[in-house]
């Protein structure tokens, strides 16, 4: 065999021994990189207004609207009456700056039963505000939750459709700064317009911030 020959041998032999490796390196090139780690979507809403301009909490406030005027007009007359004895004593803020002689003169046997249907009156009043207070109190904390549960009830359906995992409200101080197109405010405020008046729910995983807004208890 020529000295040609062999060499051209040899290099053939080399070749098929390197074919493998170069095989395994190929496919190894080819395989498919790694899925890229799904981003946390986030969002923001407005809150407060969303509650706000809620079906449910206008039912609420007119709820609300409905109680003082019945508070008012079971106190109302208690009211007027006490008024009324107490022009009879000349005493009472009506009486304020009369002349002394100008004020009617009682028997002291009258003015000492004016006075004490006016003291009874008077805690009879008294009771109704405390009594008015403390129920108006638990109208707002149930109004309150009633809300609250309607929002998480909407966020819940909307963070399962559409891939939500964290929901910011824009007015809490962590959030620096946010692009438009994370702000779902409209969204949730038109879902929130569908939603029935919501039931007791159990609390969700995402967890939402009471803040419903409330009105101060009533004065008669």
């Amino acid at each position: 065999m020529s000295r040609f020959a062999s060499r051209c041998a040899w290099a053939v032999c080399a070749l098929l021994a390197l074919a493998p490796a170069a095989g395994v390196v190929a496919q190894a090139a080819s395989s498919p990189a790694a899925p890229a780690k799904k981003p946390t979507v986030v969002v923001v809403i407005d809150r407060a207004r969303i509650i706000q301009e809620s079906k449910v909490y206008q039912e609420i406030q007119d709820e609300y609207a409905a109680w003082e005027e019945g508070f008012r007009a079971k106190v109302q007359p208690k009211v007027e009456l006490l008024r009324a004895k107490q022009r009879e004593m000349g005493i009472g803020p009506e009486s304020e700056g009369q002349d002394p002689e100008s004020k009617p003169k009682l028997p002291e046997a009258e003015r000492a039963k004016l006075q004490k249907e006016i003291d009874q009156l008077k805690g009879e009043i008294d009771q109704y505000q405390v009594d008015g207070r403390k129920a108006y109190e638990e109208m707002q904390k149930a109004g309150s939750q009633r809300v609250m549960a309607a929002l998480r009830q909407v966020i819940d359906k909307l963070a399962a459709e559409n891939g939500w995992e964290v929901v910011l409200n824009q007015d809490d101080l962590n959030v620096v700064w946010y692009a438009n197109a994370a702000n779902q405010t409209e969204a949730v405020l038109a879902r929130m317009e569908k939603a029935t008046k919501p039931a007791a729910a159990a609390a969700p995983a995402k967890d939402v911030k009471e803040g419903a807004a409330t009105k101060p208890a009533p004065k008669p």
